[in-house]
């Protein structure tokens, strides 16, 4: 009698288990977790201001209208699209990173003297450094006589005096202009890569995001186009690939 009460709470025991066990399993089979998942980033931008500091592919160049600025360049595209409070482009066509005597605008210079303020800020430069052959450096230099000492001072600009802002970098897109690709040599003997590859280092150094338009973003899907000049995105280019993307960089990054 004895025996047959002991194997009777077992099989009563096991029971229960295997009844809990499919209990939990079907709780679970929509991929569900009794965890909750953590909190999406949704960020009301209603109330948030935007500056975009790049050259003609921030300021809007349109290669089919002679390089007049086309209608709505990167930066309006992606505050209509977070709906922000406002935006300012401040791209100058022909700008670099670098000083130069070629009488091109300095952005590293226009930066570091602006002080107003924004909760997000891009930056976006490179390639005319790349394609007028203006000094690389390398990350120990800190003037704007080089590329690398250039995005030093932008960074640090940055660090000083945007302490409560968003602030993120974007590499050069790949390029086919005047006889050059991205990873033809310049006369100073580097590539647009090796500037894409600046920007990322100086921005990491300071743990500033870095959107790599270079790597993703696309342009060879028009870099070869007929009515494309090879460094230019079209209108169509900005509203279809680059401004969802930025958007999205921001919406995924944003942490204020």
């Amino acid at each position: 009698m004895f025996i047959k009460k002991f194997l009777s709470i077992i099989f009563v025991l096991l029971l229960s288990l295997f009844c809990c066990s499919c209990f939990l399993n079907l709780d679970n089979q929509d991929g569900s977790s009794s965890t909750p998942p953590p909190e999406a980033n949704n960020v009301d931008f209603s109330s948030l201001t935007y500056i975009a500091y790049g050259d003609s592919i921030t300021y809007g160049a349109d290669y089919t209208r002679a390089y007049a600025q086309m209608d709505d360049p990167y930066p309006e595209l992606v505050s209509n699209i977070l709906g922000l409070k406002s935006h300012s482009n401040l791209a100058v066509s022909g700008a670099t990173l670098c000083s130069n005597n070629l009488n091109l605008v300095c952005m590293t210079d226009r930066i570091v003297a602006n002080t107003t303020t924004a909760d997000i800020v891009s930056v976006l430069m490179g390639v005319n450094d790349f394609n007028r052959s203006l000094p690389l450096g390398n990350i120990e230099d800190t003037t704007n006589s080089t590329v690398y000492g250039s995005l030093y001072l932008i960074a640090e600009h940055f660090k000083a005096h945007y302490s409560n802002s968003f602030v993120f970098f974007m590499t050069p897109f790949k390029q086919s202009y005047g006889g050059k690709d991205s990873y033809t040599l310049n006369s100073q003997n580097y590539t647009l890569f090796d500037v894409a590859t600046a920007i990322k280092e100086v921005a990491n150094k300071y743990n500033f995001p870095v959107l790599d338009l270079f790597e993703y973003g696309q342009y060879e899907l028009e870099m070869y186009n007929a009515n494309s000049d090879g460094i230019h995105p079209s209108q169509e280019f900005f509203r279809t690939y680059t401004a969802p993307q930025i958007a999205q960089f921001i919406k995924d990054n944003y942490n204020k």
